[in-house]
């Protein structure tokens, strides 16, 4: 938890006096400590397990599949249909605290025909799958190019983003449309459509990650790649082509491990509990992710959380998919005597990906008898998007070759109205919307609610342990922080 603590008294002289004699001295301890990384996995928010495994106790990403006719079944549709449909299908996963990835499709295939012969048989990589189609009753069912195409999926993609691109249910967005599956493919954009799509999204999701599946395509745009057969050998292209388009740390990089094709004996295994454990697939899956810099993962979130040996590869495999905050050191100020609170972190990204949202970091005091907090505070120097992982991961060392830097943010407040007394000086990461605990440290020296408690401070008096030792902490993997609930 904390390796060691030692103190460090700071004489500030006063400014503005003649002769040294008139001089007031001012003394102000400063505390410094150093902390240890917890070996747990535990949930935060836009990162590691994506649903539909509501049960997985990791997920905070939803994977939500839209057919095209159920935000719009005619040109005239407004946002309206897009925005019931969202209420209905989205609130109710925010209220757990878990975010949304929509992608609109138009195409479902499968490998056998329904029982009202309904499907449309469509054949693609030399196999015939049939179709569920999903256009709207006023367009032309397999129509990929036409002028009323592009201009109707400029329109919808206009719609989407003034329903979705503030909304905080939403976490990033799949561009899909194109294709079976909504995976870009069969057919594959051609380079008009990929400049429509493009020009598009770009237009209509500012302030959203938008992702891509093929790395081939949209070679003029920056955007982020969810690679749905992860880690396949048939794909190790995609592998190399994400890798070659470098775009990690402004883009997301998701999709999820395919179960339903491809050499899976060689990896990355047949079935989710196969690949997590299995030692030299999970090796397998933790390497990819770490080279791609993988934000999220699907399909594989449908393991056995029952099995002890099954949830063990994912507790590793959830460390090493997105960011992993861990705290090196902490310097504070030991006691306040006027009203004045120094704080210094130094923090390191040891996980995979950026965080690709601001996060406040918030200090806060708090009562270490009731646990609530009497005090806080926004840091203005912190931003969790600079927060870099390392690069070039060397699978034989299980290193980064670039390791991930150190970042130092240093802020002052001014207290009001805190009572004299000893504190627990806690940070968190606060949701960017409702300003609630929503992102959590990796560390044992953790109290519920999401807060890492780096010592004490004593308020009007002075305390001479400064050290969180001896505290009843909480176990941040036995909390699965729900703050993202919705204003009723």
């Amino acid at each position: 938890m904390i390796r060691h603590v030692f103190v460090i008294l700071v004489i500030l002289l006063s400014a503005g006096c003649s002769t040294a004699g008139s001089r007031e001295q001012k003394h102000t301890v400063m505390v410094s400590q150093t902390y240890t990384e917890s070996e747990k996995a535990f949930a935060n928010p836009q990162k590691g397990f994506r649903g539909p495994a509501r049960h997985n106790p990791y997920m905070t990403l939803h994977g939500q599949y839209i057919p095209w006719y159920e935000i719009e079944t005619h040109a005239a549709d407004g946002i309206e249909r897009i925005q019931q449909y969202s209420d209905s299908i989205f609130n109710p996963f925010y209220k757990e605290g878990v975010q949304m990835i929509p992608r609109v499709y138009l195409c479902w295939p499968h490998l056998s025909q329904n029982e009202d012969n309904t499907r449309i048989p469509m054949t693609s990589f030399g196999v015939t799958r049939y179709s569920d189609v999903f256009w709207p009753e006023d367009m032309t069912m397999g129509d990929y190019s036409s002028p009323q195409f592009r201009e109707r999926v400029k329109k919808l993609v206009a719609k989407m983003g003034q329903v979705w691109n503030k909304d905080p249910r939403v976490a990033y967005i799949e561009m899909g449309l194109i294709g079976f599956w909504g995976e870009q493919h069969s057919p594959y954009p051609s380079p008009e459509i990929q400049t429509v799509l493009a020009e598009a999204f770009i237009k209509a999701f500012p302030d959203k990650k938008v992702m891509i599946r093929n790395y081939q395509y949209f070679t003029a745009y920056t955007f982020g790649f969810y690679w749905d057969s992860f880690g396949l050998p048939e794909e190790d292209h995609h592998l190399e082509g994400i890798l070659a388009r470098d775009v990690w740390r402004t883009c997301v990089l998701g999709g999820e491990v395919a179960y339903d094709w491809g050499s899976l004996d060689v990896q990355p295994g047949s079935s989710p509990d196969i690949s997590l454990s299995t030692p030299r697939h999970l090796e397998h899956l933790i390497d990819c992710a770490r080279l791609l810099h993988q934000n999220h993962l699907g399909w594989i979130s449908t393991y056995t959380v029952t099995d002890p040996v099954v949830a063990a590869g994912a507790a590793e495999l959830q460390k090493n998919l997105g960011y992993r905050f861990v705290i090196e050191q902490a310097s504070f100020t030991g006691h306040v005597d006027k009203n004045i609170l120094q704080a210094k972190l130094h923090v390191k990204n040891v996980g995979a990906s950026p965080v690709y949202e601001d996060y406040p970091l918030e200090y806060s005091l708090i009562d270490p008898v009731s646990g609530a907090p009497v005090w806080s505070g926004v840091s203005a120097s912190a931003r969790t998007t600079d927060w870099m992982p390392g690069d070039q991961w060397d699978k034989a060392t299980k290193t980064y070759g670039i390791p991930p830097l150190t970042y130092t943010n240093e802020d002052t407040f001014t207290l009001r109205n805190v009572p004299a007394g000893t504190y627990l000086l806690a940070v968190t990461l606060l949701d960017p919307v409702y300003k609630k605990p929503s992102m959590r440290f990796a560390h044992d020296n953790y109290l519920k609610g999401g807060y890492t408690v780096l010592g004490k401070v004593g308020i009007g008096q002075v305390i001479t342990d400064h050290s969180p030792e001896g505290i009843s902490f909480d176990d941040i993997s036995g909390e699965k922080l729900i703050q993202l609930t919705m204003d009723n």
